[in-house]
């Protein structure tokens, strides 16, 4: 019955063209993809690195211990930004290299006419690996839709993403790594690769009493509908790698399957300086693992607010749990201050979320449990941030402090409440930027205070980028910057994967040794000829010396150089 409802109020709200409060921006003429050239070739670091494979563009991160980690398997929407250009515009990006990377970017824009907007991305990277048999590859594509007119705004979406692995279950035996790369070295899965899968269309809808543009209040009808499947397969003697074998010991194929249908109804008001909306919310989930299915219903009320006087701006957003969901509560809150060059954000969050259906509930071939009893995990986070800009100078200066209470962690056979005493983070960041017209110098710095037990984060990160700014041919008629960066990480342990689960095994940190850091450096090229650009990147310098032993995460080593070739063009009619 919900699903009917559901179909038919998205109908519903299709025809009468109701509306969306999400983000609308213009595309400005300067618009590049793929960033500045400055920063032309940042967007293929992440994969010199072992780490792309595990999902993080930046390693290693917090997100691990804070609420983010209960989306297990569920990776979030991204950000519904509808984009407006008088001209249409189509910017393409693609670069490739050793190792079997190739990374591809696309994205369209164009308003049809004054009542309709259209929007579309189109990602795909993808790796044969940085050991043998770690082959990764991820497409995904978004299309968007807005409709307006003076009283209704409607914005539709479809996303659409693939995600494949091949895992290798890291090296069996360091002991040859001195004499032999790495691609010839045994590892500890032969055979075994995942694959995810995530679709999702979400309409969001606005409908307002007022014509007036500097008063609106009315009525707002968001409908989200998304499906989830992950599958893995392994072949092999399974006895002698895993202490749980439920089904085969030969062959594992475990499937998961997980649909969500979200729908809120509410209100909302805007007049000059204040915006306010606040929603009834109703969910509707199921999950299902080898034999076992968990079937819930959800209802929780959120809110959105935003005041923006003279030179500062407040919002605060929250939700809280009414049915289903066990009180859950989530307040976000931030404020920025700001005056000519300098602004101030201060930002807090709390929040009270029980464990993902995949945590709380699992079966597979070399897994079986289910919590006997549900905790909430607790997260305040507090924080400031300034930032300073001038001229071709800027600087950032700020600090974090996290605390986080009843965590569930993997342990290679379930999820438990491994550390019951709470966890406690204090990270301080420093970044300096300066850009000339000759010369580019970035400088940043990052301490991370975490207790020793679970040190997966190194305490020190220094980061630095040099570069020089200079014109080739004619009348310098092609734009270039050539460069340098480096990277450097304090000593911290080394986490370790389990494909099986798709997560870290947080508990064997306890019995992990702290083991020495690392530094990564890069040398980069960056051309621009009116719209078209291109770049030439080489990574992972420092393995012509390096210990060949240096682990990145537990049994994943220092990866062979990179050498990596990129361009882009951004087509306006």
């Amino acid at each position: 019955m919900l699903r009917v409802s559901f179909f038919i109020s998205t109908l519903f709200s299709a025809a009468l063209l109701l509306a969306q409060n999400l983000t609308i921006d213009t595309l400005k003429a300067s618009y590049k993809t793929r960033g500045i050239l400055d920063s032309l070739d940042v967007h293929s670091q992440p994969y010199a690195l072992p780490f792309a494979l595990f999902g993080f563009t930046e390693f290693p991160s917090d997100q691990l211990v804070t609420e983010e980690s209960q989306g297990l398997f569920l990776s979030p929407s991204s950000e519904k930004r509808i984009i407006f250009t008088a001209l249409p515009h189509i910017g393409f990006g693609y670069t490739f290299g050793q190792q079997g990377t190739q990374l591809l970017t696309a994205n369209y824009q164009q308003s049809i006419s004054k009542l309709v907007v259209l929007n579309a991305e189109v990602f795909q990277n993808q790796s044969n690996g940085f050991q043998r048999n770690s082959a990764h590859k991820q497409l995904s594509y978004k299309f968007l839709m807005r409709i307006l007119n003076s009283r209704i705004r409607n914005i539709s979406s479809i996303e659409y993403s693939n995600l494949s692995t091949n895992w290798s279950g890291g090296l069996i035996s360091d002991s040859l790594l001195e004499v032999l790369p790495q691609d010839l070295i045994s590892v500890n899965k032969d055979n075994a690769f995942s694959r995810h899968l995530r679709v999702q269309y979400a309409n969001n809808s606005r409908y307002s009493f007022s014509r007036n543009t500097d008063l609106k209040f009315g009525t707002e009808l968001n409908m989200d509908y998304s499906v989830f499947k992950r599958f893995y397969y392994e072949e092999g003697d399974l006895n002698n790698i895993y202490s749980l074998i439920t089904i085969d010991s030969t062959e594992t194929a475990d499937s998961i399957y997980f649909n969500r249908i979200h729908s809120s109804l509410g209100v909302f008001y805007e007049s000059g300086k204040l915006k306010f909306s606040s929603h009834f919310c109703l969910s509707d989930w199921q999950s299902r693992t080898v034999g076992r299915q968990l079937d819930t219903t959800e209802l929780s009320l959120d809110y959105y607010l935003e005041f923006k006087p003279k030179y500062c701006q407040f919002t605060s957003k929250g939700m809280y749990g009414l049915y289903g969901n066990f009180s859950s509560i989530l307040i976000d809150n931030e404020l920025y201050i700001g005056m000519n060059a300098a602004r101030i954000r201060m930002y807090s969050l709390y929040s009270r979320i029980p464990p993902s259906p995949f945590i709380r509930d699992f079966r597979a071939n070399n897994l079986d449990y289910t919590l006997p009893l549900l905790s909430l995990q607790q997260n305040i986070k507090l924080g400031i941030d300034f930032n300073y800009r001038k001229s071709i100078f800027s600087a950032q200066l700020g600090g974090e402090y996290w605390h986080s209470k009843n965590a569930y962690f993997f342990d290679s056979t379930a999820w438990s409440m491994q550390f019951p005493q709470a966890i406690s983070a204090l990270k301080v960041n420093l970044n300096t930027n300066l850009n000339s017209r000759r010369f580019v110098v970035q400088i940043g710095y990052n301490f991370t205070s975490l207790p020793n037990e679970i040190l997966y984060i190194p305490q020190h990160r220094i980061s630095a980028r040099l570069a020089v700014k200079t014109g080739l041919f004619k009348e310098g008629r092609l734009k270039t910057i050539l460069g340098m960066d480096a990277h450097y990480l304090s000593a911290f342990k080394r986490l370790e994967y389990s494909p099986v689960m798709g997560t870290f095994n947080i508990s064997s940190l306890i019995q992990q040794e702290i083991l020495a850091g690392y530094y990564s450096l890069g040398a980069f090229a960056n051309f621009s000829v009116n719209q078209f650009r291109f770049f030439v990147r080489f990574d992972n310098i420092p393995f012509l010396w390096i210990d060949k032993k240096t682990e990145i995460i537990s049994r994943y080593y220092y990866p062979t150089t990179q050498f990596k070739i990129g361009i882009t063009w951004d087509f306006w009619n």
